[in-house]
């Protein structure tokens, strides 16, 4: 490497390094800010429940049976590390099971953070490596800017580890197709019309590059797993890429040599994933095709807000999950993403086959996965979480699209006034997003009409974060009984020791309550809890951009 081109990757990582610091001081100094989500207590002590079922012998209920494993387990252990250290530092003295509870959930958001700093990490990676390394620091900004990933990044203990160790797969996945595409002859070989292909050599299972490259693919395919059992059809991915590469090259598909050097990843995934689920130990061929069979027709009884109107899970129109892209994506990005599609399939042939494998599976990344739910109408719930794994891709090939469009630019005066440009808009996004902090998640972008527009049309504290903001003004006011329309955690975790709490949740009144009490309430969405004791009247609402997402009202 030249002296020069040395400088010029140090100077690279300095930016990105500064970037990348900048973000996790954000949010080092914010994740405290957030409530606990409707989702988060099962995802606590999933791993007591199913570890007392397991030494026990007893089978594990249902679909939890089929619950990813991997991130629960690692946050459950580092907070028992600090829970040992915490009370070792202060002697003997025992801390109330709602201080535990609330510090077990700050442990989590904390490992949920720095999941999503990862995932901006490999957004910078896959920005880099199409750009260029200078270039690699804009994949992280861009991907912050998307205000939903930025707040499901603090809180969302399943999406946001799926959608890192996805994106994570897709770089390990670029790496190895590009070993069966370059020929050995000439390794840094890219598409060229000059002379003919040298012989190609088998792939061999060693220590090559290939295998090395497969037994990777393999362990991050079967932590994925580990995370969420429907990770498992990931696998074929780079397969398929592969197979649309030749086909697009007009290129013979060498299948035989490729599943032989397939054989190290399903190896290796079947292991790593059949460790993370121990109920399936007992007989794994049988308990991953039971899995795959169990939540490809997984039911769940809510009902889904959608544009005004409720639907069934499997009765969403086939334009749910566009929808929610189209008004939750910054539209900045959204033109970008396009703008980057067009300039991918002009420039495609000139990358590198790395570059042509990475672009590939993100693409699938993007688009398999979601038409696949749509096709087979999957149940789907929750606005866009279960696809946030889609938007790295967007963002890094919105990142791009901004890259090369600045190149293209003939004159220095247009540069700069694109610059000016994409930083007021960007400028304005992250204004936006402190006006809704801590409730980045509920961004609607302006073309949408916004907040106020989505409510009562589409879920907005789906997640009953807001739950928390209630509670605080409660605990400053009387000591009333609190009786919860919304998940009881979200809410009893942040309340004053002498403060009793019941659950509303569903929509029954615990017996012996009496008046006057406060009832704490979720707004809007699919389960419409406001719409109770509205004989009482409202004290206080938390709101954003004037719509309410959490009510108290006193009922005496």
């Amino acid at each position: 490497m030249t002296e020069k081109r040395w400088t010029g990757y140090k100077q690279a990582i300095a930016k990105l390094a500064a970037v990348m610091v900048t973000i996790a001081v954000i949010g080092c100094l914010t994740v405290h800010d957030y409530g606990v989500s409707w989702d988060e207590l099962y995802g606590t002590n999933s791993v007591w429940w199913n570890l007392n079922r397991i030494t026990r012998n007893e089978p594990i209920p249902g679909i939890f049976e089929y619950d990813g494993t991997v991130f629960n387990v690692a946050t459950e252990t580092v907070f028992q590390v600090q829970k040992k250290v915490g009370k070792l530092l202060s002697g003997s003295q025992e801390r109330s099971e709602r201080l535990l509870s609330r510090q077990r959930f700050e442990s989590k958001h904390a490992m949920t953070f720095l999941t999503a700093l990862l995932l901006y990490l490999l957004v910078a990676v896959i920005v880099g490596l199409l750009c260029g390394a200078e270039f690699a620091w804009l994949g992280p900004v861009t991907l912050a800017l998307f205000p939903r990933v930025w707040g499901h990044g603090f809180f969302n203990f399943k999406d946001i580890p799926f959608a890192a160790l996805f994106t994570l797969c897709t770089l390990i996945g670029a790496y190895w197709v590009a070993q069966w595409t370059t020929n050995p002859a000439s390794p840094n070989h890219a598409s060229s019309n000059h002379a003919p292909e040298a012989p190609r050599k088998r792939f061999p299972i060693g220590r090559d590059r290939a295998t090395l490259a497969a037994i990777g693919y393999g362990v991050c395919v079967g932590l994925l797993t580990g995370v969420r059992a429907a990770g498992l059809v990931v696998i074929g991915l780079p397969l398929l890429a592969y197979c649309l590469m030749q086909v697009s090259q007009r290129k013979a598909i060498r299948l035989a040599d490729v599943l032989i050097n397939f054989i190290p990843a399903v190896l290796t995934t079947f292991i790593v994933a059949t460790v993370c689920y121990p109920s399936s130990w007992s007989n794994p061929i049988v308990w991953f095709y039971r899995a795959l069979t169990v939540l490809s027709n997984y039911g769940w009884d809510g009902k889904v807000l959608f544009n005004g109107e409720f639907f069934e899970p499997r009765s969403l129109p086939w334009a749910y999950v566009p929808t929610w892209i189209g008004i939750s994506v910054p539209v900045i990005f959204q033109v970008a993403f396009v703008l980057g599609l067009v300039i991918l399939m002009q420039k495609y042939r000139r990358f590198s086959p790395l570059q042509q494998a990475c672009i590939v599976l993100l693409l699938l990344q993007i688009f398999l996965l979601p038409t696949l739910a749509v096709v087979r109408r999957s149940v789907i719930y929750g606005e866009i979480r279960h696809f946030l794994f889609i938007m790295p891709g967007i963002a890094a090939i919105a990142a791009a699209a901004f890259i090369w469009t600045y190149q293209a630019l003939p004159k220095p005066s247009l540069k700069w006034a694109s610059l000016g440009f994409l930083a007021v808009v960007l400028l304005s996004l992250g204004v936006e997003m402190a006006a809704l902090h801590p409730y980045e998640y509920l961004y609607f972008n302006r073309v949408s009409g916004g907040l106020p527009a989505a409510n009562q049309r589409f879920e907005t504290d789906y997640w009953g974060l807001s739950l928390r903001q209630g509670m605080e003004w409660i605990n400053q006011h009387d000591r009333h009984p609190v009786l919860v329309g919304g998940p009881l955690h979200s809410a009893e975790v942040f309340a004053d020791e002498d403060v009793a709490l019941r659950s509303f949740a569903e929509r029954k009144l615990p017996p012996n309550l009496k008046k006057p009490f406060y009832y704490l309430s979720m707004y809007g969405g699919n389960r419409q809890f406001q719409s109770y004791f509205q004989e009482c009247p409202t004290l206080y609402q938390v709101t954003r951009q004037e719509v309410p997402l959490a009510i108290v009202r006193r009922c005496e």
